[in-house]
C-alpha cells in the first residue's frame, strides 16, 4: 500500500512538473486582458485576434479570445487564457450574427470586416513581458 502511495505522489510530480516545463519553439506568454464595447454595450461573442503583419514568428501564433458577456477577454496562445508573447501586434475583432437557429453556423460579421484587416486594425499595440491590460476599448 504504502509502495503504491509513493508511486501514485511521484507520478502525480512528474505530470505536475511536464505541464509547466518550457516547450521548445514556443516563445513564453504573458497575461493579456481588455474589454471590448460597441456603442457602450459589451462586444459579447466578437472574436479578438492579434496579428504581426511584420513579423512572421509573432504572426504564427496568433493570440485570440472570444469576448464575455461583459465585454471582457483573456488572450489564449497555447492554453486558455494563457495570454500572447511581447511583441507589437495589430488587433483585429469580427462580430459575427448569431445564427438563426439553435445549431445554425454563424452568421456574417457584424462590422462587415472593417476591423478584420491587420494592415487598418481597430489598434496597435505592444504586449510587455509582464501582466498586460488593454483596458476599455471602444469601438462606434
Amino acid at each position: 500500500m504504502t509502495r503504491r502511495v509513493v508511486r501514485c505522489g511521484l507520478g502525480l510530480m512528474l505530470l505536475l512538473a511536464g505541464c509547466t516545463m518550457k516547450i521548445p519553439g514556443r516563445p513564453e506568454v504573458f497575461p493579456v486582458s481588455g474589454q471590448i464595447f460597441v456603442r457602450g454595450v459589451p462586444a459579447a461573442k466578437a472574436v479578438i485576434q492579434l496579428r504581426a503583419p511584420g513579423n512572421q514568428l509573432l504572426d504564427h501564433w496568433r493570440p485570440h479570445a472570444i469576448v464575455g458577456s461583459d465585454g471582457s477577454f483573456h488572450l489564449t496562445t497555447f492554453a486558455t487564457d494563457d495570454g500572447a508573447p511581447a511583441g507589437t501586434y495589430a488587433l483585429t475583432v469580427t462580430w459575427p450574427r448569431p445564427g438563426k437557429r439553435p445549431f445554425d453556423s454563424e452568421g456574417p460579421d457584424r462590422f462587415k470586416g472593417r476591423y478584420a484587416d491587420p494592415l487598418r486594425p481597430v489598434c496597435e499595440l505592444t504586449i510587455r513581458p509582464a501582466k498586460n491590460d488593454l483596458g476599455r476599448i471602444n469601438l462606434p
